[in-house]
């Protein structure tokens, strides 16, 4: 039975598989790289410390080290050290543990990576998706919190240490001021736009709403890069000031771990701040607003005869709020927006569709024959949407800016969807021997399809006001002559690392300074799919 599904996955499918382990790859770098440079900070920092140290050493055995020749491991010298040297030995090795375990689950995601590249069958590419997303939704927030201890403790220790000029760099390991301004402007200017669109939503004929000047100036808006593996938004105000009026709101945003040194990863804070400006359950909203209600409710109203699904309204309301966040992102920022989103949302049910226990099944384990499948979760909630949200994305990009995507973002668009179709195979593959599995993966087709044809019906008739407002600044839109040249410049790499042409450089398309990484990455997935097929052609498969 699971030899009907399991079939090979398309050239366009791998390349997209390529993009998304290209990402993953990148998260595990960074994570790494950031740990190698808080042992070399914490190595700095140490007095007397051993007189060498290997370059991959990322456990020493202090106590052995600063023991006197003769002495043993737990001898009296390791406790006559001072606390602040003990607590930069005892640092300097959980930053090496946590280094360690990084290194082998990313050798482990390439493992995966390479035997989807060999066999390129739908299963595989299911069960490195679900790897992926373990990863991504679930053990990145543990080592970004882990990184975040290192970062507080060493700070603390510099306050408390006596005044030395110059002090290392104990945040990141290169000064990320610049990304760090840009990001704070890039999110100023990406809430304004939101605002904007959301003013002229608001407003009954096509500007914007009269009240829109007079809010905005009391709004705050503040934003940082914290520890976190997702991009968050704040938001508060006081209802009464001691001038006896309202004031605010007051809103911060924090950007994820990653996003310093990701740009793909930026449009992602379109939909952080669109939240902030969703208003669809005050009287004072407007038919645009309103509509998400009608969307909830249609869908509320749909699951009460159907127990599989969730019961609660709040539940479909969150779903309608991010689609409704996720349509104004996309009407704003185009293609660079649905990308960032996949590399966020692919596959993301993986790792909650079923409840799992990492006790029980390890996630290099995933997918190995003769390991357990956990347990299917009693009900779908709004945790398995991903592919709607995705789907719409789609779907909405296409009608609010196909005129002006060039040859290679339509190819994008289209390898999206077909690896999505292949994830989906490869589930029905993968339960194939547990009927209650297989029949709960595929009715989560079959509900995604329902939520999508209603929210298309109901979303539908707003699409031509949407697209009056995709141009509400130019900003970071880059010039067409400037995008000719980063195409000619992606197109010259790409032929002297893969020795092919790998972009129609003189394709027409609008390209924003948001996107260069997505298309730049996309262009280099062709030159990646001829190596991996020339590698799969090898005896063996990878040499």
């Amino acid at each position: 039975m699971s030899n009907e599904y399991s079939h090979i996955c398309s050239d366009s499918a791998i390349r997209q598989a390529w993009f998304l382990f290209s990402d993953l790859n990148t998260r595990f770098n960074i994570l790494n790289e950031e740990c190698c440079h808080l042992q070399d900070t914490v190595w700095g920092l140490l007095e007397n410390p051993p007189e060498t140290r290997s370059p991959d050493k990322r456990l020493i055995d202090f106590r052995q080290c600063d023991a006197e020749p003769g002495d043993g491991p737990n001898d009296t010298h390791w406790a006559l050290l001072s606390t602040l040297q003990r607590a930069l030995r005892s640092l300097y090795n959980y930053l090496g543990s946590v280094a360690i375990a990084i290194e082998q689950n990313q050798m482990g995601c390439r493992d995966r990576f390479r035997d989807l590249c060999h066999r390129r069958d739908h299963r595989s590419f299911f069960w490195f998706c679900a790897q992926r997303d373990a990863f991504v939704n679930d053990q990145f927030e543990t080592y970004t919190a882990q990184l975040e201890h290192a970062h507080v403790k060493l700070i603390q220790i510099a306050e408390n240490a006596p005044g030395t000029l110059p002090q290392p760099t104990l945040l990141r390991r290169w000064s990320s001021a610049l990304y760090g301004d840009f990001l704070s402007a890039y999110s100023r200017h990406v809430d304004w736009e939101t605002a904007v669109l959301a003013s002229y939503e608001s407003s009954s004929g096509s500007g914007a709403d009269p009240e829109f000047a007079r809010q905005r100036g009391k709004e705050y808006f503040i934003h940082s890069w914290a520890h976190i593996p997702a991009s968050r938004m704040r938001s508060h105000r006081l209802t009464r000031d001691h001038f006896g009026k309202d004031f605010g709101p007051f809103r911060s945003i924090r950007s994820a771990f990653f996003y310093l040194e990701m740009p793909l990863l930026f449009p992602l804070l379109y939909h952080e701040c669109a939240h902030a400006h969703l208003d669809g359950e005050s009287d004072k909203a407007t038919a645009f607003f309103r509509a998400r209600l009608v969307l909830t409710d249609h869908l509320w109203e749909s699951a009460q005869h159907d127990t599989v699904l969730p019961q609660r309204r709040s539940t479909w309301l969150e779903l309608t709020g991010e689609i409704w966040a996720d349509a104004m992102s996309v009407a704003l920022c185009g293609v660079g927006y649905v990308a960032a989103l996949a590399m966020q949302l692919f596959a993301k049910n993986e790792g909650v569709f079923f409840e799992r226990s990492s006790s029980e099944v390890g996630i290099d384990e995933l997918g190995l024959p003769g390991r357990r499948i956990w347990e299917p979760l009693e009900l779908i909630d709004e945790r398995t949407f991903w592919e709607v949200r995705l789907r719409i994305t789609l779907w909405l990009c296409r009608d609010l800016h196909g005129e002006t995507l060039d040859l290679e973002m339509r190819d994008w668009l289209e390898g999206v969807e077909e690896a999505m179709e292949a994830q989906y195979q490869g589930g029905l593959a993968a339960f194939a021997e547990c009927r209650e599995h297989f029949e709960q993966w595929r009715y989560r087709r079959i509900v995604s399809d329902k939520v999508l044809e209603v929210a298309q019906e109901v979303i539908r008739p707003w699409i031509p006001r949407l697209s009056r407002h995709t141009a509400i600044s130019d900003a970071y839109r880059i010039s067409d002559p400037v995008a000719a040249a980063i195409k000619r410049a992606i197109g010259g790499l790409h032929k002297d690392i893969f020795g092919e042409e790998g972009v129609s450089s003189c394709d027409p398309g609008s390209m924003r300074i948001d996107q260069v990484a997505l298309y730049a990455k996309w262009c280099f997935s062709k030159g990646a799919l001829t190596k991996l097929n020339n590698h799969r052609l090898k005896a063996g498969g990878f040499e």
